[in-house]
């Protein structure tokens, strides 16, 4: 049954709902219209620069996806860095995880580790402890943990950072 109902969505042309299509503009590219891979990435470089906040980390991801390209982790840190929406901070946090710890990533990181709000330091530190190759929870290192919690303050937060990006900064 799952099957079927799947098969309907995928072939269910777009009804409008209150006066307008279902469709988007990206439909198109999703709907495997856009031609070859080049084609494509070709769109999502155009996109890259008008995109903003979660939607510009998945261009990112989209485009390092198709091209290998590190410096499309750049557009990732600025939406770390920036002063948007915590959760458009911590969708990139997490998808820096993929890219190579250059310092441009370590440094949003460890800028991620000193925001107001603690899910974009927890999850900037877990990436931090994932890019170093520790592979665990920060919860399941208590001394940093302890740093980044919601009752830390702000020199608290800055040592995890600098602690954090140690591997990297020497």
């Amino acid at each position: 049954m799952a099957g079927r109902a799947r098969a309907y969505q995928r072939d269910a042309p777009a009804r409008p709902v209150g006066g307008r299509s279902r469709r988007r503009p990206g439909d198109r590219v999703l709907a495997g219209e856009a031609g070859d891979a080049s084609e494509l990435a070709g769109r999502l470089r155009e996109a890259l620069p008008r995109a903003r906040g979660t939607f510009r980390v998945r261009v990112a991801q989209a485009l390092f996806a198709l091209t290998h390209d590190q410096g499309r982790a750049g557009p990732i840190c600025e939406v770390l860095t920036g002063d948007g929406f915590w959760s458009e901070k911590i969708d990139a946090a997490i998808a820096l995880s993929a890219f190579a710890p250059a310092m441009t990533v370590v440094q949003a990181l460890a800028q991620g580790v000193q925001d107001d709000e603690y899910l974009v330091r927890r999850h900037s530190a877990q990436t931090l402890l994932t890019l170093a190759g520790r592979h665990t929870t920060i919860e399941k290192a208590p001394d940093l943990w302890a740093k980044i919690r919601k009752d830390s303050d702000l020199a608290a937060r800055r040592h995890a950072a600098a602690e954090l990006a140690m591997p990297w900064t020497g």
